[in-house]
């Protein structure tokens, strides 16, 4: 990482040299506030509080990948509770883990529609060139097979862009989450 880069980085984010860790910081003033009020569910399959998990992922895209990060939730003394921290932070790497398994179902519904997609645009393109070759190539026949071809390259753009471009930002969301479920998750007590 470049020098000034690192200095920057260390302007916003606090770090920790024994551990070589940056630090997201996080205030709450209950515990409560980690996860999206409108989720019934129970504590271990609870979706975060949408406003916490846009300031982590924002969080995530300023720090470098190969950095690793510790999550600070920093509570109000009177409130604390290591029985709800334990679980609040199981079901915080749970709902990562949840995550990363739709990411995990996309990118394999993805890979089979570029299997799908390479296949087919060459298929239409073998299909082109014969017809191209018919000794009695008519005007409609012509159009036909020029129409197949650009319909073969189409289908091979769309393969090359799923696996070059989609493809790319799915890998790159599921080491993001990787590292959530990795980091080190504590809490810092704040006296009121």
């Amino acid at each position: 990482m470049r020098k000034n880069t690192k200095s920057y980085l260390r302007q916003i984010y606090q770090y920790d040299e024994m551990d070589k860790t940056y630090l997201i910081d996080v205030s709450l003033d209950n515990y409560k506030e980690i996860f999206n009020d409108w989720d019934a569910a129970p504590i271990k399959k609870k979706a975060m509080n949408p406003e916490l998990e846009t300031f982590l992922e924002d969080s995530s895209y300023d720090l470098p990948l190969k950095q690793k990060v510790k999550i600070v939730f920093a509570v109000p003394e009177h409130i604390k509770d290591q029985q709800i921290e334990i679980q609040h932070i199981d079901a915080f790497k749970n709902y990562y883990r949840a995550l990363i398994h739709f990411l995990n179902r996309e990118m394999n519904i993805n890979y089979r529609k570029i299997f799908i997609y390479i296949f087919l645009g060459f298929s239409l393109i073998v299909t082109s060139t014969l017809l191209s070759n018919v000794s009695s190539t008519s005007l409609l026949l012509e159009i036909l097979a020029q129409g197949i071809f650009v319909g073969g390259w189409v289908l091979l753009w769309e393969s090359f862009s799923l696996f070059f471009f989609d493809m790319y930002d799915q890998r790159d969301k599921k080491k993001r989450y990787t590292r959530f479920i990795n980091s080190k998750i504590i809490y810092r007590y704040i006296k009121k």
